[in-house]
């Protein structure tokens, strides 16, 4: 005598759920590294602009020290133009 059995599943679909979910962590994630980047390119910016500012201190303190011992804008251009070559 065979029995025969009727097994009843439910089953919840929660897989537009889970995917909402990993395109919400996602979405954050790509934001993050967004915001990430956007602070290296601020920080990577400044030191450039810190460089560039310290480089023409630096040429202006040359430029000042070579007035204080030339005697002559003549001399003074001599001198620019041998140290630039």
């Amino acid at each position: 005598m065979a029995r025969q059995i009727q097994i009843d599943i439910l089953a919840n679909d929660r897989t537009k759920q889970a995917f909402n979910s990993v395109k919400k962590n996602t979405d954050n994630t790509k934001q993050s590294l967004l915001s990430f980047k956007n602070i290296l390119v601020t920080v990577a910016s400044s030191v450039v602009i810190k460089q560039f500012l310290d480089l023409s201190n630096a040429y202006q303190n040359l430029q000042n020290r070579l007035k204080l011992v030339t005697t002559s804008t003549q001399e003074l251009s001599f001198v620019k133009r041998s140290y630039l070559k």
